[in-house]
């Protein structure tokens, strides 16, 4: 193996989970293909959990994906050592291109495929996405670099995306309005300067990389250390430590750590707040209106779901990025207080980013943008706070578990799968194993001529879970939190079978809930309790009545099972026919039936059977409404 070699495997094995969960989120339309549902295109409206994963894939796992080959050197403080080696840096700097650039097209080609759109530039809407992913992935090194960091180049990345669309939304209505330029010369134009823009920031990033000089330090302050200089002097004294309040400087700590997040949520405000405005500006048509929408609609999607995910995985990533993860263990503050403060800050920062600020935002905007256009960003279906409270507690899970955004993101990923694997699994082996419990039920009542309604439901000891959902419910997300106090005092774990152990538990919990699901679901069971007498009836109403008849009778002239040939072995049976002359509401019901039929059964144990029925020879079926009791 050269050297080339091994620094270009090294490279793709640093992206291979995170670009494999892309791929995944990518190709989610296609398990709505398998299920019969419709496939989803690159730009609509994201109307279910499939179509925002999709989308999720597309606007925030291909970004990332290119953030992650000088990320990932910068997480691990390798990259001024990297950069130390005898190796020319321009061959450094292709080597991360060509695994980027071969992730990201294979990314971009899953989701083409599976949302069945071939990014036909005549087509608006497609060339804004594959301009888009252009950009991203050009300026993604540069971001990266500046930000220091895998979480800070993105965000950065994406902020700038937001206010570069914002711009080009604004210039070409004031350019609708003013008809200066020709619409196809404006977008083609706006082409060459996208171009022009992902080369510049292409080479910006390349020449970041070939000037880096190493300042002393293995690795430089994060970006997001220079939040609290910009803030006002009183305001950034309220989150420096004091020496005689420990749960405060706690709580400071958590506020801190989650500097990323506060950052992302203001480029998103800043972003969203910028394309809600341009809606003012462009003129009232359909296809330029509809194109904001859907980047409202769009960004807000994604916000919600990468928001919800950094503020539950963001404090573990910091702490492993500044190498103090440990540190909480040997703090003069037990570590119960710690959890109960890292959950409250996630639980509060996650309500905060997706539910308080986006509804804020949409009130503002009620407010002066056009009543018809907030009616339909309003008739969207985004996230409630009980999910956003659901989905938050997976992700703390997660994070616990993972101490790291990117692993967080995998784990949840993976364990969504292995969950839904778990469920579909316990359901068919279910579905398997009952029918035997019937059989042998039914092998036990034949042989021993037993009553068939003495055994009921043969899996009524079952408790029914759908009685009890919500409060399983509850319960589960409770289990779930406080096992993170646990999780939260082990050692970080590396090894891909120890992050998956704690899973094994809930596992089985889901295939216990798909079962009782599943039996109390099964009708057969119990519904085949009318069967022998059922098939008893039908024969016996072609013989002729009040006359004593073995089972080699009833089979002589009607095709008998064997379970029910063996059940009325050695018994006699008498059929009294009378006539059936219904009154009130039997003539609505049973009116047609002309004949009404007794059957007494009595078997050699000494049991007796006696069944009412009615039969009518000219109707199929022949018998109906049967009533029997057995002493």
């Amino acid at each position: 193996m050269t050297a080339v070699s091994a620094r270009t495997l090294k490279e793709a094995r640093a992206v291979l989970y995170p670009w494999a969960g892309v791929i995944l989120l990518c190709a989610f339309p296609l398990l709505g293909r398998i299920h019969g549902y419709q496939a989803v295109a690159i730009i609509s409206v994201p109307d279910d959990l499939t179509a925002i994963l999709f989308r999720l894939g597309v606007f925030g796992g291909i970004p990332l994906l290119a953030c992650l080959a000088y990320g990932n050197e910068l997480r691990y403080r390798t990259l001024d050592l990297l950069l130390s080696q005898p190796v020319n840096r321009l061959k450094i700097w292709r080597e991360k291109g060509i695994v980027t650039v071969v992730a990201v097209l294979t990314s971009l080609l899953i989701a083409t495929l599976a949302s069945r759109s071939h990014f036909p530039l005549s087509l608006q809407m497609n060339a804004d996405v594959l301009l888009f992913l252009i950009v991203v992935s050009c300026s993604a090194s540069f971001w990266t670099l500046v930000g220091k960091s895998t979480l800070g180049g993105f965000v950065l990345n994406i902020g700038a995306m937001v206010l570069l669309i914002s711009m080009k939304t604004t210039l070409l209505a004031v350019n609708s309005k003013s008809g200066y330029i020709r619409p196809s010369i404006a977008i083609a134009a706006m082409w060459v300067v996208a171009l022009v823009y992902s080369g510049f920031m292409l080479w910006l990033g390349r020449w970041m990389l070939v000037r880096r000089q190493s300042n002393g330090d293995v690795m430089g302050p994060d970006v997001m250390g220079a939040i609290p200089g910009l803030l006002p002097v009183r305001i950034a004294s309220l989150f420096r430590c004091r020496p005689n309040q420990r749960i405060l400087n706690l709580i400071r700590k958590e506020v801190q750590l989650l500097r990323p997040l506060w950052l992302f949520m203001t480029l998103y405000v800043i972003g969203w707040s910028a394309l809600a405005v341009s809606s003012l500006i462009v003129p009232d048509v359909e296809d330029k209106q509809r194109a904001i929408y859907v980047g409202l609609v769009g960004v807000r999607a994604t916000y919600t779901i990468i928001a919800l995910m950094m503020a539950a995985s963001v404090a573990y990533s910091e702490e492993r990025v500044y190498g103090v993860q440990l540190w909480h263990l040997v703090l003069p503050i037990s570590i119960r207080t710690q959890w109960l403060i890292r959950v409250v800050s996630a639980m509060t920062a996650a309500v905060l980013c997706t539910i308080a600020v986006p509804t804020m935002l949409m009130a503002l905007a009620r407010v002066v943008l056009h009543p018809e256009f907030m009616n339909r960003v309003e008739s969207l279906r985004m996230l409630d706070a009980i999910s956003v409270l659901i989905f938050s507690l997976c992700a703390f899970w997660c994070a616990t578990v993972a101490r790291d955004m990117i692993r967080t993101s995998g784990l949840m990923f993976v364990a969504g799968g292995m969950l839904f694997v778990t469920f579909q699994v316990s359901v068919w082996l279910t579905e398997q194993l009952i029918p035997g419990i019937a059989q042998i039920r039914w092998l036990v009542i034949s042989r021993f001529q037993l009553n068939p309604g003495t055994s009921g439901n043969p899996l009524g000891w079952f408790p029914d879970p759908s009685r009890y959902l919500g409060w399983l419910l509850i319960a589960f997300f409770a289990v779930m939190i406080l096992h993170t106090y646990t999780l939260f005092r082990r050692l970080p774990q590396e090894s891909v079978l120890k992050l998956l152990r704690p899973l094994v538990p809930y596992l089985a919990l889901i295939a216990l809930l798909a079962s009782s699901f599943t039996v109390q679901g099964w009708k057969k069971g119990w519904g085949e309790t009318w069967e022998l007498f059922n098939d008893t009836e039908t024969a016996i109403v072609e013989l002729p009545p009040d006359r004593p008849y073995k089972v080699e009778d009833l089979a002589g002239v009607a095709s008998l099972p064997d379970r029910t040939r063996q059940w009325l072995r050695d018994a006699s049976m008498i059929l009294a026919v009378s006539d059936f002359r219904p009154t009130g509401m039997q003539k609505t019901l049973f009116g047609e039936w002309r004949n009404e039929g007794t059957l007494t059964i009595r078997f050699q144990s000494g049991m007796a059977c006696k069944a009412t029925f009615l039969f009518s020879p000219d109707k199929s079926p022949k018998v109906m409404g049967s009533s029997w009791t057995c002493n």
